[in-house]
């Protein structure tokens, strides 16, 4: 274990990643494959050990956002397919061929200047359709027939994959959803009746694999935020099987604890006023780690109780109300489980405006990770 020597830090539990994805295959088609995201260090949790972990568990693909993490994953030592969801430079795909990279053809624009690079191995390639989420893509019939006649007429291309991405299956409402699904069946069955469909079909993202599974034309499924254990969005909460479990908690420890009286201030520009004497704590923990400063209110746990984050969050501190006195370095839990009380990523990010995805992805690399079997 790498050595650290802050009292803030983050506990992974691989054994709950690999439960996780086994769990969510044991409810896939026996054809199905699954696509373990790993992109932003895979959300928090460490690219990695959690590529490694979910190659174990019985995932085939892993996928990343950028060249540079397809890369640094190569370079530790995984060998397995991974496919780059967004869009790199055509004069980099010589890299990405080199190191047995998926890439993703993000327009019919962009591939007519990757057609004029020069490549000695082999290059795979999945066409991205955008069926409206208007990120990137291609957009009509024409456009991805224009695509794979150049791929076909190109040395070292290879078709391998189609995909698209939903924008609203993690909501009840499934008008958006089925306007997409069917949009994408177009493209699928017109590649079908002409013998073209490539190896890989792939639509789903976590929402998508926990709702719809059944009624999709693939054989390959994405999947990010539920592996981490974490549901897709609030409407999805009551679709989680008990099985699948938060991997990550996140610690630290007081680092001060002391009584101010009624009347005084707390923190950067006094925007918390003590409403009588306060046992007030220090936790070692802030903005610069991504503790941002949208959580002042919200609480965090020690000894059992709920305790609000008082005063604004600083870059390497921040001050919680304690309701008595508390040794110093006692245990403080902000994501996890303490004598039997939770406190949530989703509960914070509700108190942030934002969602838990964020919350996760903004953990800094100051934050040691500490990993469990």
């Amino acid at each position: 274990m790498t050595q650290f020597y802050r009292d803030t830090y983050a506990e992974i539990s691989l054994r709950t990643i690999e439960k996780n994805i086994q769990t969510i295959l044991a409810g896939l088609p026996a054809h199905v494959k699954m696509m373990a995201t790993v992109k932003a260090n895979a959300y928090g949790h460490g690219a990695y050990p959690v590529a490694q972990t979910a190659l174990k568990a019985g995932a085939d693909f892993l996928s990343v956002a950028l060249l540079d993490e397809a890369v640094a994953l190569r370079k530790q030592g995984i060998y397995a397919p991974i496919l780059i969801l967004g869009p790199i430079h055509p004069e980099q795909i010589a890299i990405a061929a080199e190191s047995d990279i998926h890439i993703t053809v993000p327009s019919l624009a962009w591939l007519q200047e990757a057609v004029k690079q020069k490549l000695t191995s082999t290059l795979h390639l999945h066409v991205k359709m955008d069926t409206g989420m208007h990120r990137i893509g291609l957009q009509s019939l024409d456009e991805l027939f224009a695509a794979l006649y150049l791929i076909q007429k190109t040395d070292h291309f290879c078709f391998t994959g189609i995909f698209t991405h939903f924008a609203t299956s993690d909501e009840l409402s499934t008008s958006h959803y089925s306007n997409q699904l069917n949009q994408f069946l177009t493209y699928v069955r017109q590649l079908e009746d002409q013998k073209r469909l490539p190896p890989f079909v792939h639509c789903s993202n976590s929402g998508g694999t926990l709702r719809f599974t059944k009624e999709m034309p693939f054989n390959l499924v994405r999947i990010g935020i539920l592996m981490y254990g974490l549901e897709p969005s609030d409407e999805m909460v009551s679709l989680m099987s008990p099985q699948i479990q938060p991997a990550l908690s996140l610690y630290s420890r007081l680092t001060q604890v002391k009584k101010v009286k009624k009347g005084e201030h707390i923190s950067y520009g006094y925007t918390y006023e003590a409403q009588e004497d306060e046992w007030i704590g220090t936790v070692p923990i802030g903005y610069a780690d991504g503790w941002c400063r949208a959580l002042q209110g919200a609480s965090v746990l020690v000894e059992g109780h709920y305790c609000e984050i008082v005063g604004r969050i600083c870059m390497d501190q921040m001050m919680i109300r304690l309701p008595f006195e508390v040794p110093l370095y006692t245990l403080v839990t902000l994501i996890g489980t303490n004598k039997d009380k939770w406190i949530g990523a989703r509960t914070l990010a509700h108190h942030m405006d934002s969602i838990h995805y964020e919350l996760l992805c903004l953990l800094s690399a100051r934050i040691p990770r500490v990993y469990t079997l």
